[in-house]
């Protein structure tokens, strides 16, 4: 399911049952992946900006006792309050990204998976019974996988079947007067077209 690199190409619908495969894109769905993310993030940075606040006033009273008790360490408290501000910033900025990073992993086992359920319905729709949707074990729709391949290999047989009805239909028509040959290679084309969408 790699979409347009994400989703499996056809070929991939050969490939063995227990073999997975790894997306090459992580950004299946820019939009909605990326509000999601911004969602995320702004929260995350708000909350961060209430802490900082808070340790940055902690330390600010604490400083300011000290130094009105030992005037001489005000410099040195300086420096340390300083060098402690950009050390929270520091850590802020490196937990919004990761952050951002696991938002993005985490829809893309969404949407990625959603994004293959869709291509093989649509491939189901326009008649194609041959595929096979396999997602990665730790995607979020991975429990459609047995159920989508059951449906579709329940509407292959059920297509093999009605095309071998069709034959034997065909084959009896076949010796009769013109126009039951006329139906009976109409029969014989509707077959070979079921047969075909199924195989």
């Amino acid at each position: 399911m790699t979409t347009q690199d994400s989703a499996r190409s056809d070929t991939a619908d050969q490939r063995p049952a227990g073999r997975r495969h790894s997306r090459r894109r992580y950004l299946i769905d820019p939009r909605r992946q990326l509000r999601t993310t911004l969602m995320t993030t702004s929260l995350v940075a708000v909350l961060l900006v209430a802490v900082n606040l808070g340790f940055a006033l902690l330390r600010t009273a604490q400083s300011t006792a000290l130094t009105s008790a030992v005037p001489q360490l005000e410099p040195v408290l300086a420096r340390q309050d300083a060098r402690f501000a950009a050390l929270m910033a520091a850590a802020s900025c490196a937990l919004v990204v990761a952050v951002a990073i696991a938002t993005i992993v985490h829809t893309h086992r969404t949407v990625g998976a959603v994004y293959a359920v869709r291509q093989r319905l649509d491939r189901v729709r326009e008649g194609d019974l041959n595929i096979a949707l396999r997602l990665r074990r730790h995607d979020h729709l991975a429990d459609l996988e047995q159920p989508f391949n059951r449906m579709v290999g329940s509407l292959r047989d059920r297509s093999q079947r009605e095309a071998e009805l069709l034959d034997d239909l065909a084959n009896r028509l076949s010796g009769e007067a013109p126009a039951p040959r006329e139906v009976s290679a109409a029969l014989r084309e509707l077959a070979r077209s079921k047969r075909d969408s199924s195989t």
